[in-house]
């Protein structure tokens, strides 16, 4: 029985369109790897968060983030350039 329940933890996180429930599987990251999976500056990350464009989880003074969610909330707000 242990064995499977280890299985599933290294299973791929399930996409952000499962729900809350599957994203709990997911973990967190901290804000150098969002900037640095962005393509950004830290700084740009802290601006981006002020502005509730992405979001994020306070735990005490740590900040951490789930890779879906900004993905999902970054896909929902993308501008599209006209043709």
């Amino acid at each position: 029985m242990k064995n499977s329940v280890r299985e599933n933890k290294s299973a791929a996180p399930a996409p952000a369109s499962a729900g809350p429930l599957a994203t709990a599987a997911e973990g967190f990251i901290k804000k150098p790897a969002v900037a640095a999976r962005m393509g950004l500056t830290i700084r740009a990350v802290e601006l981006m968060m002020r502005r509730g464009q992405i979001p994020y989880y306070k735990f005490g003074r740590a900040v951490a983030f789930r890779w879906s969610e900004v993905l999902a909330e970054l896909a929902r707000t993308c501008r599209h350039p006209r043709a």
